[in-house]
């Protein structure tokens, strides 16, 4: 590789580091001019393939340390203004949408944020010391997936909240004692259900407006304009998301749902070859031929279709 071509990629790098795209661009063609390397060519259409929205909102996220800036919201704000915040910008900064070089920084920074102001011991300690940053090992996409279920989590509080008002007598009657266990009882199961739901033993797919499977109640099928991620709806989903804006919106959430749903099966099927063929390494002679034909045998579909729906997304943010 030409020297000085080489020299021009270094500073294109360092100028990518601290943001100075413009600068990186101009570097890059240079280095193209001396040498025209596949390096330099890549770095250049990633830059020239990247929306500047998309680099502007990475950049400041990661240039704002206090976590109330992170999220956009004041220092006053409510449970579900954070939440709601949160979640519209995890659609933007999610490394599957999001182009930047350093979308996953970003992501995981503003779950960050997130998980401490949304627990109200943390974000009370983070008051009291504006200084103190948490550094959790945290995984940024299991809080972007219990993101989707925050509606569902609204509405039956809201439904608890209508029928505590129109039984307002039983709850300060007579009965009050038994309707406590009752509603302990009915408290200690939904406990159970958020559990089981969170270890993937089930999906709320009656409580939800779409589904990625034809269930009873969601069984009209549709697919994402953007990625052609089939799915079903329930029958008020045209209704209540009648705008286009809307729309987009819950099919961009679709979309990455199931891009995380495809990363987790490719990475377990992975996994399990992985272990098969360490397995293999150090089996007797007559055992390898068995396993061999189990990583033969082994399947990884989802793999190819998260490679192919993340492209499909891709291509249409150019």
């Amino acid at each position: 590789m030409d020297r000085k071509a080489n020299e021009y990629i270094r500073l294109a790098e360092e100028a990518i580091a601290n943001h100075n795209y413009d600068q990186a661009k101009i570097l890059l063609q240079q280095s193209l001019q001396y040498h025209p390397t596949t390096k330099a060519k890549q770095l250049l259409t990633q830059l020239m393939n990247t929306p500047d929205n998309d680099n502007k909102l990475v950049d400041d996220t990661l240039a704002k340390t206090d976590y109330y800036d992170i999220l956009g919201v004041s220092k006053t704000a409510t449970e579900d203004e954070i939440k709601k915040r949160y979640k519209k910008l995890a659609l933007k900064l999610h490394p599957d949408k999001n182009r930047s070089k350093q979308a996953a920084e970003a992501f995981k920074k503003l779950a960050q944020a997130f998980s401490c102001l949304s627990n109200k011991e943390r974000r009370q300690e983070y008051d009291n010391q504006s200084n103190m940053h948490y550094e959790d090992n945290i995984n940024p996409n299991d809080i972007f997936d219990k993101a989707a279920y925050w509606e569902d989590e609204e509405q039956y509080e809201e439904q608890y909240e209508d029928r505590h008002e129109e039984h307002g007598d039983v709850y300060n009657g007579t009965n009050g004692s038994s309707y406590f266990w009752q509603v302990t009882v009915l408290l200690l199961a939904i406990g159970l259900v958020f559990v089981l739901k969170r270890e993937g033993y089930f999906s709320w797919q009656s409580e939800r407006d779409y589904s990625f499977t034809k269930t009873s109640t969601c069984k009209y099928y549709r697919i994402t304009q953007t990625a052609g991620v089939e799915y079903y709806v329930s029958k008020k989903f045209d209704e209540e998301y009648s705008r286009a804006s809307e729309l987009r919106r819950v099919e961009d959430e679709i979309e990455l749902r199931y891009l995380d749903i495809l990363w987790k099966e490719c990475s377990e099927a992975k996994d399990k070859k992985g272990k098969l063929e360490k397995e293999k390494f150090y089996a007797h002679n007559s055992q390898k031929e068995d396993i061999e034909q189990k990583i033969q045998q082994l399947n990884l579909p989802s793999c190819g279709l998260y490679t192919k729906i993340k492209r499909r997304i891709t291509e249409s943010n150019i």
